[in-house]
């Protein structure tokens, strides 16, 4: 995943001089309360060696449900702290959750082929693609959301306006078909591990 790419968009945004009213918070409470929220007790590198391919498929689901989790912190976060200082360290704290689910994803990945179910292997890599666009494709939408309402509040009949509600709706379209492209992907995977369960 280029996690990278993720940041440097997020990195993107400009300071506001306006007052804005937001949860207070520290850097520290940032990544203590990401930490302590998205912390979930997973198996080692070489638990996941040692599990069968219906274990690891439902590992597998395990990370999916804890990335969907991690977006949803991702663009509570974003809200809460668009406009604080704080928003750096948070956006790090995000990268390195998802980093994490990516690797775990990856070395699940890797038992599967291992295992020589390459179907089921090749059916993550496609879905690990489009996550990667997904994240990279939703730190650039939430960004959009925050120039037009920094625009809006600046001056409501700025021509940037209608530009920025023109990108967003075209990025959330976008995003509605990658979440469509994975959520065919995991009904693949949920049919051949059946098969191979049968």
């Amino acid at each position: 995943m280029d996690l990278d790419a993720c940041l440097d968009i997020l990195k993107a945004r400009s300071k506001c001089d306006h007052e804005h009213e937001a949860v207070p918070c520290s850097v520290e409470s940032v990544a203590h309360t990401l930490e302590h929220s998205l912390k979930v007790e997973e198996p080692s590198a070489d638990d996941l060696a040692e599990m069968a391919i219906v274990q690891l498929y439902n590992a597998f689901l395990a990370c999916q449900t804890k990335r969907v989790e991690i977006y949803a912190e991702f663009e509570k976060g974003f809200v809460e702290l668009m406009w604080k200082e704080e928003f750096a360290v948070f956006s790090q704290e995000i990268t390195k959750h998802f980093a994490t689910v990516s690797a775990r994803i990856n070395r699940i990945e890797q038992c599967l082929r291992e295992k020589m179910a390459n179907d089921l292997a090749n059916l993550i890599r496609k879905i690990q693609v489009q996550e990667k666009e997904k994240l990279l494709l939703t730190s650039a939408l939430l960004l959009e959301r925050m120039r037009l309402e920094r625009t809006r509040q600046d001056n409501a009949e700025d021509v940037s306006v209608g530009i920025y509600d023109t990108s967003i709706k075209k990025m959330q379209a976008s995003n509605t078909k990658i979440i469509e492209t994975i959520n065919d992907l995991l009904e693949e995977m949920r049919y051949a591990i059946t098969e191979l369960s049968e």
